[in-house]
């Protein structure tokens, strides 16, 4: 009767973590496209290209000194002692202003290599707002360094609430005052100051709202070496899974204009919406809830993975063939003419939507401890993108790049499935009979676009 309890309550806390979730980055997704139309009407597309790469930039420098701590304190059988909270929060301040530091050091290579001429002309980072844009920037990684470790450890009950409420609270606040600065100074600098904006809000209600108790300075040994040890393997799979999903625009930053960049910009940010989403249900809610059934039940943790699955599976597969069908119009109904060409980029993308259910395979790995695997996996669709983009582009120019990125998620599927072998969790039927749903939807889409004459 117990057990039967405990499998209730995970539910609801896994059907409430999951709602908030969703709601909050449906809500987040919303604000992001209203700013970005009107974002798009006031400002240039080279602008949205040189901040693509100021973004994939500090992304890069970030999977450099990745930790793991909000995983480790997940994790942790300490993750709720105030002493190993206060020194995660330690090495989490210190990481932000390490990286902080790398930034700058950065932009300042970027303005002499650009004065030198030793940058490809007329590619993105041959750009001279870029390493100005990109040194102010570096505000927004160290103040989110100092976010309340204690608002992370409510992850461990499945409880997201706040901390959704908290992300929703700072892209208000970041879309309002980069709108605002538009509006007064139609500059790349009012995309800048939209992102330190939202870290001071999210950092301060994490603090002042969400957290159950005060970080300070304390440091605990034993503490810092246990986030080390689990983060050895994390770092590894963190600077992999960049490669997997930033480096698309870190290698057409150097392959294409500014201009071409940004309208590839629009393009990502509309096929990787719902992307998005899966990896915070991932890292939020089903990692934390397959712990959990892990550490109750290992024998449920496959049934339990594949019920999670089929409902994000039925989700990607539905909008994959709705906009490989009809991605075009969407960017024609919402953008102006400068943006047509987001139009087939996005349907080639939309592919990419079939390995999304993937995503959730590194959490299974996660709960069962294989961490290794995790780096393996991410390893392989880096490397497949690093690969195939130039080779791609060289052969097929631009659009020979963008299947490349659309369709790198191909080995990453067999390796998944590899793996799910060997640990006797794999059932072919379940991982493929949601396929049928997206030849339906694309036949949706095109029965859509001859009713409507489009």
């Amino acid at each position: 009767m117990q057990k039967k309890n405990n499998r209730a309550t995970l539910r609801s806390r896994v059907f409430q973590a999951s709602t908030w979730t969703v709601g909050g980055h449906f809500t987040g997704q919303v604000l992001r496209l209203a700013s970005n139309l009107i974002m798009t009407r006031l400002l240039v597309p080279e602008m949205f290209g040189v901040m693509a790469v100021v973004t994939v930039i500090m992304n890069g420098l970030s999977s450099l000194s990745q930790t793991g701590i909000d995983q480790c304190i997940v994790n942790s059988e300490r993750g709720a002692e105030r002493t190993f909270l206060n020194t995660a929060w330690v090495v989490q301040a210190g990481r932000g202003m390490l990286i902080g530091l790398a930034v700058v050091l950065v932009a300042l290579a970027l303005y002499f290599a650009g004065a030198s001429h030793w940058l490809p002309a007329g590619s993105v980072y041959a750009d001279p707002l870029l390493p100005a844009v990109l040194a102010v920037s570096s505000l927004s990684v160290v103040i989110a360094g100092f976010r309340s470790t204690y608002a992370t450890a409510l992850y461990r009950q499945v409880h997201v609430g706040k901390n959704t409420l908290t992300e929703l609270a700072g892209t208000v606040v970041g879309l309002l005052a980069m709108i605002v600065w538009a509006v007064y100074d139609r500059s790349i600098w009012a995309l800048a100051v939209g992102g330190i904006a939202a870290e001071i809000v999210r950092t301060w209600l994490s603090h002042a709202w969400v957290a159950e108790g005060k970080n300070r300075f304390e440091w605990d040994a034993a503490a810092f070496a246990e986030i080390l040890h689990f983060g050895k393997w994390i770092f590894v799979a963190t600077i992999f899974f960049y490669l997997s999903s930033q480096s698309d625009r870190l290698l057409l930053g150097g392959l294409i204009s500014a201009g071409e960049l940004g309208v590839y910009a629009i393009a990502f940010f509309l096929a990787a919406a719902l992307q998005q989403i899966v990896g915070a249900i991932s890292t939020k809610v089903i990692f934390p809830a397959l712990r959990e059934v892990h550490n109750a039940d290992t024998a449920r943790l496959g049934a339990v993975y594949y019920r999670v699955r089929q409902y994000i599976d039925l989700a990607a597969y539905a909008t994959a063939g709705l906009l490989f069908s009809s991605g075009d119009l969407l960017v024609r109904l919402l953008y102006d003419d400068r943006y047509t060409e987001a139009g087939w980029m996005l349907k080639i993308l939309s592919l990419s939507l079939l390995g999304v259910g993937f995503r959730t395979v590194d959490q299974c790995l996660l709960a069962l401890g294989h961490v290794r695997w995790i780096s393996i996996l991410t390893a392989t669709q880096g490397v497949a993108l690093v690969i195939m983009i130039p080779l791609a582009f060289h052969l097929a120019g631009l659009e020979g790049a963008i299947w490349a990125i659309a369709l790198s998620f191909i080995p990453n599927v067999l390796l998944s499935w590899w793996f799910m072998q060997r640990l006797g969790m794999l059932h072919m039927v379940l991982e493929l009979w949601l396929l049928a749903i997206f030849p339906l939807a694309y036949l949706l889409g095109i029965g859509l676009r001859q009713l409507l004459g489009l």
